[in-house]
């Protein structure tokens, strides 16, 4: 699994789909603390919105331009591709709907919101009351939801690294359909990369059914991850760990898991020696 210029986009791209929610957010307060600015601050808070909701802008334009096309870079299975044809339109409709309010709230807080009031007059509200009768708390639920959504049809280890790389490396982030938290593993370097819980069980399931060498392997593997630093390759291990423990285990997805570990650490030389061992799991 080659870090090939497509798979660098894809990663790229996937950043910027999971920050688009967050940017929406940002962009939503900016428009709130320009609402309750103190005279003389309504200016600079008003261009620190205007700033936030280009930006906002920007990305949500980028991803409806390039996803579908990077998506299809990435050879999807066929099953999974009607998800990304029905969630890809709505993450763009709803990125448009806040677009489209972010544009009405710097209207708002540059010149008022005109309401009718009795006798057929108007009057002109400012503040935090204009900025308020634009509503885009709900495309902004269906838009964070619509990214995690499509996120999970990518593959597992760039999905994993586009989340490192737009938290900046972060200790906690979410993988699929599991939150990692940074458990301690004590038997392996007391660190906070792997999930010391599901290791351990996998490492007895492996040895109550009298596989001792693919279970010492496990955790041979474990320890490298741990060594490395690597909270990307964390991620992915324990997603295969929890695999391994599944009664019925799935012998393509642990093949792809071990595939996006291998991608995520090419040059771990424990890695790589135990690749014809835990092969025995999904051959």
């Amino acid at each position: 699994m080659a870090n090939s210029p497509k798979r660098s986009q894809r990663v790229a791209m996937l950043a910027e789909v999971i920050g688009l929610p967050d940017l929406a957010d940002q962009a939503h307060n900016g428009a709130l603390r320009a609402s309750l600015a103190r005279p003389g601050e309504e200016r600079a808070l008003i261009e620190d919105f205007r700033r936030l909701s280009r930006e906002f802008l920007n990305v949500a334009t980028r991803v409806g331009d390039e996803l579908r096309d990077l998506y299809n870079s990435a050879e999807p299975k066929e099953q999974d591709r009607p998800f990304f044809d029905e969630v890809f339109p709505a993450l763009n409709r709803e990125a448009n709907k806040c677009s489209r309010g972010f544009i009405k709230m710097l209207r708002f807080l540059e010149v008022g919101l005109e309401v009718p009031i009795e006798g057929g007059e108007t009057m002109t509200i400012r503040g935090r009351e204009a900025v308020k009768a634009v509503d885009i708390y709900e495309a902004k639920h269906i838009l964070r939801m619509a990214s995690e959504e499509l996120l999970n049809r990518f593959p597992i280890d760039e999905t994993a690294a586009a989340r490192a790389m737009a938290a900046g490396g972060p200790a906690n982030f979410n993988l699929g359909d599991t939150t990692y938290m940074g458990h301690y593993f004590a038997n392996i370097t007391n660190s906070t990369i792997v999930n010391d819980a599901v290791v351990i069980d996998a490492f007895k399931r492996l040895e109550a059914a009298h596989d001792p060498e693919v279970a010492q392997a496990l955790l041979r593997v474990a320890d490298a991850v741990a060594a490395s630093g690597n909270r990307v390759a964390g991620a992915v291990f324990d997603r295969f760990a929890e695999a391994v423990l599944e009664p019925n285990r799935d012998r393509s997805k642990l093949r792809e898991l071990w595939d996006g570990l291998v991608a995520v650490m090419p040059d771990a030389a424990v890695v790589t020696e135990a690749a014809s061992t835990i092969a025995k799991l999904f051959l």
